[in-house]
């Protein structure tokens, strides 16, 4: 399957009644200070240094609730911030750790990051937050994870490293260092969640085929049912209770029409809350003008959306039988169907009297029981055990795990680089590029750059190990080669030097 190149999004819409995608922003706690102290004792005249390490920054994590159905708890709170690390103190005192952020979010969410946001910055705010985005390019935003069971947790965000004390420096050449350092900011970012919904069986048709009053008709749940296309504009869940062992959950999604995968209608907007359905159930209106035409354009627009989902197993109701002039031209509409589709899982129903739904509700959950048992057969499960199956939202609540949807490669945020000597002179080449905004030299060296970052300035002693760093990885001789003399600026991370 792929994603829909073209969908219409609109984060965090207050005025929305299902709460499926939301844009958050994470950041990670900074890094506490380390200290600079030295022991005073009486009758000890050379105590030594015994400045504690700073505590490390928390993480910012999106874990999976059992509670939770939708990204409601988003919809106000949109920044997530980590505790900080608390600074090192003397009589080698180290701080304590932040304390992680945990963000409540549903099972099946799954998270993406944009191209700006990937690496992470330590501050900053996201321009267009609140604008309306048309015609989204996602090719531009990266897979970060999707969370499918309960208590799995997803890092997005990272806490800086704590600084090291001055205790951490001494040596045996340099017994009593008068440098520390600060701690590594917090990386933060916008991440996406979007939310595909566990169901079993998932309801697809045009606009006032039915579909509502199927789901109605066989659940408790009260969907909103009226004369008129397009009543439904939420995604309607219920719960059907087939015998002692459970039952199914059922989507019924908004229709489709004719050009959605262009963006017309709004069908298109939750067709991801089909994705994890093991069984489609294509509900056809018997009255409709060209009953044909209307299997044959969602058959299409699901082509357009997502292969997977179009291949799924479908079983096809026809609705409105009650009508005479339905019942007329029936036969050879269920020959037809039936022709099209391929198979013979095609029912005739009738919402409004009852008619053959019991009936119809049976069959599915025969057939999905079907599934799951082939399904079983190929991991080597007992078949004979696909009776007592239960449906996937109470599986997961129960510490079962839901089928991944999302089969793209994730990517690693925030990964710790490699420091100390692992970064000496050869592992990574040092370079120096001219920074046309600056107007400065860049230097660009992962252990030269982390060290220039967490250095207090404030000690004599920074300044000599800065150098020590920079021999050390071979950038003094790429600035020598460079030309680069006395008083050119260079810009190291954040910091300038002349």
């Amino acid at each position: 399957g792929r994603e829909h190149p073209m969908p219409l999004v609109k984060w965090n819409d207050k005025d929305w009644r299902y709460f499926d995608v939301a844009m958050v922003y994470v950041l990670g706690g900074d890094g506490g200070r380390g200290c600079k102290s030295f022991r005073r004792e009486k009758f000890v005249p050379m105590g030594g240094p015994d400045g504690g390490n700073g505590g490390h920054g928390g993480h910012v994590f999106l874990e999976c609730a059992r509670c939770e159905t939708t990204l409601q708890n988003l919809k106000e709170i949109v920044h997530f911030h980590a505790e900080k690390g608390v600074n090192g103190k003397g009589k080698k005192l180290h701080g304590k750790a932040g304390r992680h952020r945990a963000i409540m979010v549903p099972p099946g969410s799954c998270v993406y990051v944009r191209d700006s946001w990937l690496r992470g910055k330590s501050r900053g705010r996201s321009a267009g937050m609140d604008e309306l985005v048309c015609f989204e390019d996602v090719g531009t935003r990266h897979f970060v994870g999707e969370l499918t069971a309960v208590g799995q947790r997803l890092r997005v965000a990272r806490g800086g490293l704590g600084g090291r004390g001055n205790l951490a420096f001494k040596t045996q050449h340099n017994t009593a260092p008068w440098v520390s350092e600060i701690g590594e900011p917090g990386l933060g970012r916008w991440i996406e969640v979007e939310l595909k919904m566990m169901a079993d069986v998932g309801i697809i048709g045009v606009p006032n085929a039915g579909k509502s009053s199927l789901l109605s008709a066989v659940t408790n749940k009260e969907a909103q049912i009226a004369a008129y296309p397009f009543t439904t504009v939420v995604p309607n869940v219920g719960y059907y209770r087939n015998d002692e062992h459970g039952g199914l959950t059922l989507c019924d999604v908004p229709g489709l029409i004719e050009g959605a995968s262009g963006g017309r209608g709004m069908g298109i907007q939750f067709l991801r809350h089909i994705e994890r359905c093991r069984t489609l159930v294509h509900v056809v209106s018997g009255n409709s003008d060209d009953p044909l035409r209307d299997f044959d354009v969602i058959q299409q627009e699901l082509r357009e959306y997502s292969s997977e989902v179009a291949a799924k197993p479908q079983v096809v109701v026809v609705n409105k039988c009650d009508i005479p002039e339905v019942q007329e031209l029936l036969p050879e509409l269920l020959a037809a169907l039936r022709k099209r589709c391929g198979h013979s899982r095609v029912f005739d129903v009738s919402v409004a009297t009852r008619h053959h739904v019991d009936n119809l509700m049976r069959r599915v959950c025969k057939w999905h029981k079907s599934l799951v048992a082939a399904d079983w057969r190929s991991e080597a499960v007992g078949a004979e055990e696909a009776s007592l199956v239960l449906n996937n939202r109470r599986l997961v609540e129960l510490g079962g795990s839901a089928d991944a949807v999302c089969h793209r490669e994730a990517v690693a945020l925030d990964p710790h680089a490699p420091k100390g000597r692992r970064l000496q002179r050869g592992a990574i080449q040092p370079r120096v590029e001219w920074d046309v905004l600056e107007e400065a030299w860049r230097m660009r060296h992962p252990e030269v750059e982390r060290v220039a970052t967490n250095t207090n300035w404030a000690f004599t002693d920074a300044a000599q190990r800065f150098n020590r760093v920079c021999k050390a990885t071979g950038m003094t001789e790429t600035l020598a080669r460079q030309s680069i003399g006395d008083g050119d600026p260079v810009i190291v991370g954040t910091h300038r030097f002349k």
